[in-house]
């Protein structure tokens, strides 16, 4: 056996003397480790001052501080803008209307009407909304009424529309030619709609929602995330407001997120900090190498008990 072998064998030997099982390291340390975990679990920061790491508490603190009041700054002006766009729509966008003049964009003259592309199926099919809208659902005359349902011809456009329905209980065709409602529908406005999120959703991203807008002669064609949008001015500026607030929204969350992983880190520094100084610990190791005594090691192990 050459001199590099002999060595190697004492470093080995002299690293299994000084980390055997007969070191001990104890530390002057009451404090528990859990507490100091379970404070930091409620409040971060706090399990580190526990155990005496000041300033590493303060530092927890007060990014749970700052992450807090930032995310509370965020969540109010999304708020707000969601106060803005649904006063908004309230103002520029109408159900009424939106029932009288939907199939007024089923004219495929696009000098007349631009939008066409974009409300027409792949088929050239135009459907009436109460076939895939989600919405808007309202009430007239304290009557509850669906529209995103098949049903609704006979819940309510055979009852205040009889003469477009056609002899098959369907929409006439020359209804749809006409694209004009010939129903009094003065009693409807805006607070007969369910007003609620998923309305507001709808007026502002779905297709089928447009003609509710009271500016739809000045509509247009929008290509955007390669999909035909059938836009107005007030509809683009609705987008917009709703745009700032879920921007917002994303960025209280954001800091939502900080503030979840600011707990998990403190609550973990404050437990192997407490463990590494509690008085009864106890450091267990040994390496672990070749039988036959050849210059390799199998590995090494470590115990920790306190």
């Amino acid at each position: 056996m050459n001199n590099k072998k002999y060595i190697l064998i004492i470093i080995m030997l002299n690293i299994n003397l000084f980390s055997s099982d007969s070191l001990n390291v104890n530390l002057k340390y009451n404090k528990n480790p859990l507490i100091a975990m379970g404070l930091s679990a409620v409040i971060p920061g706090t399990g580190q001052i526990y155990n005496g790491d000041w300033k590493r508490g303060l530092v927890y603190l007060t990014v749970e501080v700052l992450s807090f009041k930032m995310r509370n700054k965020y969540y109010t002006d999304a708020e707000s803008y969601v106060d803005e766009y649904e006063l908004y729509a309230r103002e520029n966008w109408f159900i009424d209307k939106w029932l009288e003049d939907f199939f007024t964009f089923s004219n495929p003259d696009t000098e007349v009407n631009p939008v066409y592309d974009a409300m027409v199926n792949n088929n050239n099919y135009f459907p009436p909304p109460w076939e895939y809208a989600h919405g808007p659902d309202f009430y007239n005359n304290g009557i509850f009424y669906d529209t995103s349902g098949n049903d609704f011809i006979s819940q309510y456009i055979n009852h205040a529309c009889p003469e477009i329905i056609d002899q098959n209980g369907e929409i006439s065709q020359s209804y749809r030619d006409d694209g004009y409602l010939p129903c009094d529908l003065q009693s409807l406005n805006f607070a007969s709609v369910i007003d609620d999120h998923h309305l507001h959703e709808g007026i502002g991203k779905y297709n089928e929602f447009y003609a509710g807008w009271i500016d739809t002669e000045d509509g247009y064609l929008l290509h955007r995330n390669n999909t035909d949008n059938a836009m107005t001015p007030k509809k683009e500026v609705y987008q917009s407001i709703r745009n700032k607030s879920n921007n917002e929204y994303d960025k209280a969350e954001a800091f939502l997120a900080v503030i979840f992983l600011n707990h998990a880190a403190s609550m973990f520094d404050a437990f192997f900090s407490g463990i590494i100084k509690t008085k009864n610990i106890q450091l267990h190791s040994n390496v672990n190498y070749d039988s036959n005594l050849r210059p390799t090691i199998q590995g090494l192990s470590l115990n920790i008990i306190w």
